[in-house]
């Protein structure tokens, strides 16, 4: 692996905090996960054109040019980079799901919560007996400002 293939490809999170981006390894370019794999998929393409240039122009059994096995390592590379960046894709977009899921499993227990305390109450108020105390679960369904779902407004 070469570094001068991998460096400027290098790839961060979009929600990077400046502190984050100070500190990361050398990133000239700063791009996103999907722009990094369009770019090697573009540089693979012209790679392959250019391997399709000289086809045909040497006998079967001879031995690579420089170019030729400039070029076949520097495809290998950009494959390799290529399964990088698709692996970070895929990592990235399995820590979006798992921070949603998260999310909503936090709103349920919440709810969960907040109704067995209800249920609670409602038995107390049915046999008669003092409410017992709120719970904090049922305050908190109970501000205006609690969103059950990530995507709800306010």
């Amino acid at each position: 692996m070469s570094f001068f293939l991998t460096d400027p490809f290098y790839v961060t999170s979009t929600t990077d905090t400046v502190e984050q981006a100070a500190n990361a390894p050398h990133n000239p370019l700063d791009l996103d996960y999907e722009t990094a794999a369009l770019i090697v998929k573009l540089a693979m393409e012209d790679l392959d054109e250019l391997r399709g240039q000289g086809k045909g122009k040497a006998r079967a059994n001879a031995p690579l040019t420089d170019e030729e096995y400039a070029l076949q390592v520097q495809s290998q590379q950009y494959q390799e980079l290529l399964i990088s960046t698709e692996d970070a894709i895929i990592a990235k977009s399995l820590q979006e799901a798992s921070a949603t899921d998260a999310t909503y499993l936090e709103a349920l227990v919440v709810a969960e919560r907040a109704a067995v305390a209800d249920r609670r109450a409602a038995l107390a108020l049915s046999r008669g007996e003092a409410l017992p105390p709120v719970q904090a679960c049922q305050r908190r369904l109970e501000d205006p400002a609690y969103q059950m779902h990530p995507n709800d407004q306010a």
